[in-house]
């Protein structure tokens, strides 16, 4: 019985987290309230458990609203949401307040405790802002919660990103400001306009920067929720759709003309010409 107990525990749990997935599919469906309204992603209220706990005080406060509400209180510790439900909340503009208390050591945590803090990673990569409990729980979620390097966490200190670059054309460093969440405030030339689209202004030169900052910061919500991610899956289906219509179009027969043949002849004897009497390469005709 031993060992089942941990085994019934993981399972009731996926099932719990699978109910909070498809009750999120469900609120996409329903209008949002027009007042304040917070849903704490499946944490549940109790007397005994410091997520339980938190969540009853809170819910004296601010009572939860399971569906058409319009912000989004996670725990850390409580991580109900799967990771498309976290995707319909930013689909659906609504704002996700993650509030960070400690994370998983080895030195405490018999399991896996690396998987734990993916896991609680998900919703605070996702999170608009990050509650921290303490000091000590920001430098320890910078430390176990980032990949890689801390550009993650650098970005979620700001506001803003500031763009001054001329005629750039594919900026990565406003592509990732974006996907963390920052309007970004560029100059109007390159692909600076087609990149951050009306989710941040464009200046002209020195002159108007301070402007096209203040524009920004004086609606930064509005420009937070016009920033519109693409996922790499989806970038990923696009080129898969252009590559198989490139396949179709080679595969597809093309009709033979008198004039497609002459330009086919001349073009046979060009190669022969250039590239002597030795064997002909492939030549592909288009």
């Amino acid at each position: 019985m031993h060992l089942k107990y941990p085994i019934l525990k993981h399972l009731l749990r996926q099932a719990y987290i699978a109910v909070c997935g498809a009750q999120a599919v469900c609120n996409f469906l329903v209008p949002r309230s027009g007042d304040f309204t917070v849903y704490y992603g499946g944490a549940r209220a109790g007397d005994i458990g410091g997520p339980l706990v938190k969540v009853k005080r809170l819910c004296q406060y601010f009572p939860e609203v399971r569906w058409g509400y319009n912000l989004a209180y996670l725990l850390s510790n409580a991580p109900y949401l799967p990771n498309f439900a976290l995707r319909l909340l930013k689909q659906r503009g609504v704002p996700i307040v993650h509030n960070q208390n400690g994370v998983f050591y080895g030195a405490w945590y018999a399991g896996d405790w690396e998987a734990q803090n993916r896991r609680m990673a998900h919703s605070y990569h996702a999170a608009d802002w990050v509650f921290y409990q303490s000091e000590f729980c920001r430098v320890a979620a910078d430390k176990f919660l980032e990949s890689g390097d801390s550009l993650v966490s650098f970005f979620r200190q700001s506001d803003l990103f500031l763009a001054a670059s001329r005629n750039d054309p594919c900026s990565n460093a406003v592509l990732e400001a974006l996907a963390s969440g920052l309007p970004v405030v560029a100059h109007n030339s390159g692909g600076m306009p087609e990149l951050v689209g009306t989710a941040g202004v464009h200046f002209e030169d020195k002159d108007d920067v301070i402007s096209a900052i203040n524009s920004v910061a004086e609606k930064i919500d509005l420009y937070r929720n016009r920033i519109k991610n693409r996922s790499i899956n989806d970038a990923a289906q696009d080129y898969l759709m252009f590559f198989q219509e490139v396949i179709d179009a080679v595969k597809t027969p093309k009709k033979l003309t008198y004039k497609g043949l002459a330009e086919l002849g001349g073009l046979i004897l060009y190669r022969k010409l250039r590239l002597g009497t030795g064997k002909l390469r492939r030549l592909w005709v288009r």
